[in-house]
C-alpha cells in the first residue's frame, strides 16, 4: 500500500472529536474520553502502539482506562457531533488495554 493510500484510509477512520469534554459530563466512570479519543486518531494515523503508551498510562492514572467503560452510552447523548463513543471506547480498548 503506498502512503497516500495509508494517507487517505487513515483521514476516513479519524474519529470527529472537537475534545469540547461535554461527553465528561455523563460518564459515570469520568473517563477523560476527549484525550482518549484525541490519542487514538494519533494512532490511527500511523504512530507506533509502543510510542503511545505511556501517554496512555498517563491519561488513565487517575481516571479508568478504556477498558472500564460499560458501553452505557450516556455520553452520546452529548455529543453534538453523534460520535459513536462506546464503539470508538471499545476500538480504544483493543488497541491499548
Amino acid at each position: 500500500m503506498s502512503n497516500d493510500e495509508i494517507h487517505s484510509k487513515t483521514e476516513t477512520q479519524r474519529i470527529d472529536c472537537t475534545g469540547c469534554g461535554q461527553c465528561m459530563k455523563d460518564c459515570p466512570l469520568e473517563l477523560r474520553i476527549p484525550d482518549l479519543i484525541g490519542l487514538y486518531n494519533t494512532y490511527l494515523a500511523g504512530a507506533a502502539v509502543e510510542s503511545l503508551v505511556p501517554e496512555y498510562e498517563r491519561l488513565t492514572s487517575d481516571s479508568g482506562k478504556a477498558g472500564d467503560c460499560a458501553c452505557c452510552r450516556v455520553c452520546e447523548g452529548s455529543c453534538a457531533f453523534r460520535v459513536r463513543i462506546g464503539d470508538t471506547i471499545a476500538k480504544i480498548s483493543d488497541v491499548f488495554d
